[in-house]
């Protein structure tokens, strides 16, 4: 089997983005991770994408807006583990020496297609009871927001992770601005992310 090496990562800031598309996402971050690996794009020889809501062959749809196409794209829908789940089989298309050099990309536009919370499909009877949901993606209707139940939530894990006996616990991303995801910077003691490799106290 293959050693297997990430040359080079590219992303756009986190933001709602009104005016860009998601293909135009796309197309950014790919673009600087291929600056960052300084290889040549011609050689890549297979692309994995993720994405959530963004219709069929939205992989193609990136690359053919940076010029790359005629190469097997393989895409994936997989909730919050879309780009994950990519990473994950172009590893693997590595690792098996299938392919020597490979993309793989994460692409979504959730605040074009949810004013609020993500609506779960009606055809998803489990999600449409609300028997899931709330457990998936730690999730709560607005209007119960008086009850906690994000931050019930969050003690819930923190209860598991300590009997689990791990050191840090990580209750997900939030916004700096307002947001639904407000009761996670709440707690003492938080730190943040700054995407420039530092973490920094809320």
């Amino acid at each position: 089997m293959s050693e297997v090496y990430i040359a080079g990562v590219g992303m756009t800031p986190f933001g709602r983005h009104p005016n860009t598309t998601s293909i135009e996402l796309g197309a950014r971050a790919v673009i600087e991770a291929l600056q960052d690996s300084g290889i040549d794009p011609r050689r890549v020889e297979a692309a994995y994408c993720g994405s959530v809501c963004e219709g069929i062959s939205i992989g193609q749809r990136v690359l053919a807006q940076v010029g790359m196409t005629g190469l097997p794209v393989t895409n994936v829908e997989n909730a919050c583990s879309s780009g994950a789940v990519a990473l994950r089989e172009a590893f693997l298309a590595v690792r098996a020496g299938e392919h020597d050099v490979v993309l793989a990309l994460g692409v979504e536009h959730l605040t074009s297609k949810f004013a609020g919370a993500i609506t779960p499909d009606e055809t998803d009877l489990e999600t449409v009871n609300g028997l899931t949901m709330s457990g998936i993606y730690a999730m709560f209707d607005p209007q119960e927001e008086a009850r906690g139940l994000g931050t019930f939530t969050m003690l819930k894990e923190i209860e598991f992770a300590t009997e689990s006996g791990c050191e840090f616990y990580y209750q997900g991303y939030a916004y700096d601005g307002h947001s639904f995801y407000d009761y996670k910077k709440r707690l003492s003691g938080t730190e943040a992310f700054d995407w420039k490799n530092h973490w920094q106290p809320l």
